[in-house]
């Protein structure tokens, strides 16, 4: 069963992942689980994902050649790394969308039609 958090913040990534057939999710047992240093480092074996090595912060994600759009608890981040955004620790659920396929409208970006990484923190 989903464990929602007290302010209702992941009810919509919940919602998300009971719809959606093409992104991939991360729930908090997943990340403890892998354990990773960085966040990125969970996409490593995502279909159409690639990491670059960006020194102390990590890695730069790469969704089918091109960057994807960063999300925080719904709110756009532009030009952000994945890494640069959320500590592992801090991450109660991802969503990874590798294309526009699949994702929900409020995700898609005009500007960049390179996919999306939405985090939600706890």
């Amino acid at each position: 069963a989903a464990v929602d958090d007290l302010n209702g913040r992941l009810t919509e990534f919940y919602e998300h992942k009971s719809r959606s057939r093409f992104g991939y999710f991360f729930e908090r047992p997943d990340i403890e689980r892998r354990a990773p240093t960085h966040l990125s480092e969970l996409l490593r074996r995502l279909r159409g994902v690639h990491l670059t090595p960006a020194g102390a912060l990590g890695n730069k994600v790469l969704l089918r050649g091109c960057r994807p759009m960063v999300w925080l608890n719904g709110i756009r981040m532009p030009d952000a790394e994945v890494d640069e955004v959320a500590h592992p620790d801090e991450v109660a659920g991802i969503e990874v969308y590798v294309s526009m396929t699949g994702m929900p409208a409020r995700f898609v970006d005009l500007v960049g039609k390179c996919g999306a990484v939405v985090i939600w923190t706890r």
